[in-house]
């Protein structure tokens, strides 16, 4: 299945470096494939979840066979241009206002409440030095 996503990220690679693409279709291209970046992400990290329930010879095929998918997400997202933010730097942080996040439950805290990043839920995706998506975070109190 790893294998079919990413023949199928491949080919919209190729289709958002045409030249001839409109606009509106270029845009729609680079959402979409900012959108499986993230959703390799998130795949990424149920997969670590459910290997920690495995036999120990099938944690290590399983974890090569997503690592080498990660990978290649990421090698596709470098080639045109994307980069993911190292996610694990941001666990058990401060949070701040300014950061390129946005938190999920917020409105569980107060505004004088000493807050921490507690899980990284979307990865942060930069386009040059300018962010293209903002990551999505769960904070807790300090």
């Amino acid at each position: 299945m790893l294998e079919i996503i990413s023949v199928k990220f491949q080919q919209l690679l190729q289709r958002i470096k045409r030249p001839n693409n409109k606009s509106a279709n270029s845009d729609q291209l680079r959402r979409s494939l900012l959108d499986i970046a993230v959703e390799e992400y998130r795949m990424r990290e149920v997969l670590l979840n459910i290997m920690e329930k495995l036999n120990v010879s099938d944690i290590s095929r399983f974890e090569s066979k997503c690592r080498y998918f990660s990978k290649e997400v990421e090698k596709a997202l470098r080639k045109s241009g994307f980069r993911l933010i190292d996610t694990d730097e941001f666990i058990g942080k401060p949070f701040d206002i300014g950061m390129a996040v946005k938190p999920i439950n917020i409105n569980s805290f107060d505004e004088y409440d000493e807050l921490i990043i507690d899980q990284m839920i979307e990865p942060i995706i930069m386009e040059g030095e300018m962010i293209a998506r903002v990551g999505t975070v769960k904070l807790r109190r300090k």
